[in-house]
């Protein structure tokens, strides 16, 4: 495992701890044509299946996010959790019954996702949610490089 991306499941693995997670992801949209969203790095996951995904902008959670370019949260506890759950493969490929992903900025560019999630039905506080967008400042650099590029 290459030493930029041994340091980011690190700080993975930090962030899951700080927020009584289950799972943490970085995608990131990349500067090819083609613009898809791939997921790059994670932690606490079940399988290698949610690193073969790719979302184009709009779709999927990270493709949400990409597009509308805010926090989008999926509360294990709400009427439609189930339902929007099945919407969105990551959750399914790794069993979240929650999830809450921001945007990853460089400059005015949107260059990636950071996702938390949880098995357990639960729902993320505010709290939680803006140390994940204050964390999500760190991926800055390594999500600008591209698809799969450690920098």
């Amino acid at each position: 495992m290459p030493a930029m991306q041994a340091e980011m499941v690190k700080r993975l693995e930090l962030l899951r701890a700080r927020t009584s997670s289950d799972f943490a992801a970085v995608a990131s949209s990349g500067q090819e044509a083609d613009r898809m969203v791939r997921w790059i790095c994670g932690s606490g996951n079940g399988n290698e299946r949610f690193l073969h995904m790719k979302e184009k902008a709009g779709a999927g959670i990270a493709g949400w996010v990409v597009r509308h370019g805010r926090p989008l949260a999926i509360g294990g506890t709400q009427e439609d959790a189930e339902q929007r759950r099945r919407e969105y493969p990551i959750m399914l490929a790794e069993n979240l019954l929650a999830a809450v992903a921001v945007p990853i900025r460089s400059a005015a560019d949107i260059v990636g996702v950071l996702l938390i999630g949880s098995r357990t039905a639960r729902d993320y506080v505010p709290a939680e949610v803006l140390l994940l967008e204050r964390e999500a400042d760190r991926y800055a650099a390594t999500c600008a490089g591209g698809a799969g590029q450690m920098v």
